[in-house]
């Protein structure tokens, strides 16, 4: 993914365009208390992971499903300030390893 820069909160709308040759999508959770790394960590651990104790880490607030290559998309999101993930749990067909394990993630944070 590449960084989503200068977005204020409130509802805005997102252009995907997918530059690859995989069908990726785009989730995007806003972070509690937990960052980009501890999530990822969290879902590549043996069977899924384990989630901290109490109420989850993260909360999903909107994304784009499967974009096939050289498509675009748009996603409407209502954010609020605070730190978000973009992550794709699509798994790479070769391998079987979800996209976000090989780094299709990116942060961003809503003033």
């Amino acid at each position: 993914f590449s960084p989503l820069t200068d977005l204020d909160s409130g509802v805005t709308t997102v252009e995907v365009v997918n530059n690859g040759q995989q069908i990726p999508e785009m989730a995007v959770v806003r972070l509690k208390g937990f960052t980009t790394e501890q999530l990822l960590q969290m879902f590549a651990a043996e069977g899924g992971g384990e989630p901290p104790p109490g109420p989850p880490p993260f909360e999903f607030v909107g994304g784009l499903q499967a974009t096939m290559p050289g498509e675009t998309g748009w996603a409407v999101l209502d954010l609020a300030p605070g730190d978000y993930a973009l992550v794709c749990f699509v798994e790479d067909p070769e391998t079987g390893t979800p996209h976000a394990a090989l780094g299709m993630t990116s942060s961003f944070t809503i003033q």
